[in-house]
């Protein structure tokens, strides 16, 4: 879904716009990397623990790894309907931000340190929290979840109130 978006996106503005997309830790994937990389979008994303091994094995708060697609994770991503070639090689930086709680929040990105010093990455990361705030809003007040139907028009409508 991230990815027709994005292409809904591009399709709407510049490619001479540069843009950083900021992703939560629901949406990192090798397939979507290369096709954000192949789309020239720029990307920030928190990354869970076990996304990948050379990730978790970062101790530094500001460092590049390679992530090699071996046959082992070419087989699961094309399990998962994202075949990704043996041997492509992804790399990325990893930041390491320590919250005031002391817990760490692990980010990759595709952009250098002179793009995003790491002093300002965790400013620039948070800038989703208004998002995060909208979308608890809409899954616990209005309860989108709950709508069903075969088209948007169904959620229009009901926002609306128009009747059926």
């Amino acid at each position: 879904m991230a990815k027709e978006h994005w292409s809904a996106f591009l399709s709407l503005t510049s490619s001479d716009i540069p843009t950083v997309v900021l992703f939560d830790r629901g949406y990192p994937s090798a397939d979507l990397i290369l096709w954000l990389r192949a789309h020239h979008l720029r990307f920030v994303m928190r990354v869970v623990k076990g996304f990948y091994s050379e990730i978790d094995a970062v101790t530094e708060p500001d460092a590049v790894v390679t992530i090699r697609i071996t046959k082992d994770r070419a087989r699961h991503l094309k399990r998962q309907g994202t075949p990704v070639p043996v041997g492509t090689e992804i790399t990325l930086r990893v930041l390491k931000l320590t919250l005031p709680t002391g817990e760490v929040e692990t980010l990759i990105a595709d952009l250098t340190p002179a793009e995003l010093p790491y002093a300002e990455a965790p400013s620039l990361y948070f800038r989703r929290w208004g998002l995060e705030t909208h979308y608890d809003g809409l899954k616990n007040k209005f309860e989108v979840e709950n709508f069903s139907g075969h088209s948007p028009v169904v959620v229009n409508r009901i926002f609306t109130r128009r009747p059926f």
